[in-house]
């Protein structure tokens, strides 16, 4: 077979003839579906995607004496490599008979069969089902893990097969699974089996349903999600039940550097959290076990506010899947890469009482407060602002002499439990004039006297990240 001047030829030949035909009704830059035809009675036939397009029962005598046996069948050029094109191959198969007796007796599969994975009773199996030729067919159905062949059974004239969880062994991670089906006629299977169609494949590695999360410092958390469709069992060669097994997934951010605080603490700008289990540590893994597998796993990343306006971050984690076989990790199986977004919440925002007192809001509102009493200026819907875990502090005004208060400095009461707060720093300027405190969620409190006497107490607050539609007060 080859094509030559906008035309496809074939030919075939015995000891006493030579048949040739052609057809220009071919299409070229794709894929088409071919099929060539030969017996002594019907001569050679050539078909396209199922519709003859040339036939011919005709053929030139040969002498006996010219005649040398050619046992390969060339496609893309002649016998003796003279004519030649470039024809790419999907797929073929040989029937030995001709077409009209395969339309008549076994014809393929008029759809591929489908294949799912089903549970029952905490056990999975596979389902490979197909549509019915007719009631005089039979058919076989095979079992693949890749190319290796699982099991081939005679499935009669059924139209449905199913293959155990015992049957299927013990499984290789990312491999593929997927089942055949061929048909023949019920009386003559020997003679008259046809060609086998595959089903749709199934992958037994990790399915990562979140190929990209956003995230908001300080905000709420994005899950990852992951799916397994078989139990980590089958991926497991234990000959025992009480072999402890699973699929652990390793998750870390590629060439991420934390933020550096002025402190000198490091601030990571995106951690994983594990769920569910009120323990908010960052989490550097999950494992996967038989008693979880079958509803999606959850791995919930966070932003987290450090402080700094530094515009919007992107990332990549990488999620690494090992099977755990008794406490034993087997090497990386695969890895899975999923893209992380970081929107930065943290804004210049202030908000300051000065003056005796003028207060301005973080929307930039102004009003005057001349009463007295305990007003609250600002509060943290859910973290009190001078209170740093057991820690207060506390800066007092009140009952300075108007003649000393020049010379009076700004003391800090601290009330503290053990050491202060990890994370918070106190700093003064000015001979003790003015104070800044640096609080873990990063929000800084800038405190000083003011006024003619310096009597009064001048605030401003930088809010922190979390902050944000968390906050009320005057």
């Amino acid at each position: 077979m080859w094509f030559e001047n906008n035309k496809l030829y074939t030919r075939t030949s015995n000891k006493k003839a030579e048949w040739t035909i052609s057809t220009s009704s071919v299409k070229v830059e794709e894929f088409v579906r071919v099929e060539m035809s030969w017996s002594l009675q019907n001569g050679l036939q050539l078909s396209i995607d199922k519709n003859v397009k040339a036939s011919s029962k005709r053929s030139i005598s040969r002498p006996t004496s010219t005649y040398s046996a050619v046992k390969d069948f060339v496609i893309g050029g002649s016998s003796k490599r003279d004519k030649n094109c470039g024809m790419a191959i999907d797929s073929f198969t040989i029937v030995f008979a001709s077409s009209d007796i395969i339309n008549r007796s076994y014809l393929p599969l008029r759809k591929p069969p489908t294949l799912a994975c089903r549970l029952d009773n905490d056990r999975v199996s596979l389902h490979c089902a197909f549509e019915a030729l007719s009631s005089s067919h039979s058919y076989f159905v095979s079992w693949y893990e890749d190319q290796r062949l699982l099991k081939r059974v005679n499935n009669q004239n059924n139209t449905q097969a199913t293959l155990t969880e015992q049957e299927l062994g013990v499984l290789k991670f990312g491999a593929q699974l997927y089942c055949g089906v061929s048909a023949c006629l019920s009386d003559n299977c020997e003679d008259t089996t046809g060609p086998e169609k595959r089903s749709n494949g199934i992958n037994t590695a990790i399915k990562i349903l979140s190929s990209k999360v956003t995230v908001f410092e300080g905000g709420d958390t994005e899950c990852v999600s992951l799916e397994i469709p078989f139990p980590p069992r089958l991926f497991c060669n234990t000959t025992d039940n009480t072999t402890t097994c699973g699929i652990h997934v390793s998750y870390g951010f590629r060439s991420h550097r934390p933020t550096k605080c002025a402190t000198g603490r490091y601030v990571p700008q995106v951690v994983f959290k594990p769920r569910g289990d009120g323990d908010n540590s960052p989490s550097c893994g999950l494992t996967i076990t038989d008693s979880m597998w079958n509803r999606p796993s959850c791995v919930d990343v966070y932003g987290v506010p450090e402080g700094l306006k530094d515009k919007n971050k992107n990332m990549d984690a990488q999620l690494d899947v090992t099977v755990v076989t008794g406490g034993v990790a087997s090497p990386v199986l695969v890895s899975y890469t999923v893209k992380v977004e970081v929107i930065d919440k943290d804004k210049v925002s202030v908000c300051r009482s000065v003056g005796d007192p003028h207060i301005t809001t973080f929307d930039k509102r102004t009003y005057d407060v001349f009463q007295e009493g305990e007003f609250i200026l600002y509060r943290h819907k859910t973290l009190p602002i001078m209170r740093i875990g057991d820690d207060v502090i506390v800066f007092d005004r009140c009952g300075a002499s108007r003649k000393k208060a020049k010379k009076q400095p700004l003391v800090p009461k601290l009330f503290l439990n053990g050491q202060l707060a990890p994370g918070t720093t106190v700093s003064s300027f000015n001979n003790g004039r003015k104070y800044k405190i640096v609080f873990p969620s990063g929000g800084e409190l800038t405190v000083a006297v003011n006024g003619n006497r310096k009597e009064f107490l001048n605030i401003w607050y930088r809010a922190a990240a979390d902050d944000y539609l968390n906050s009320e007060g005057e």
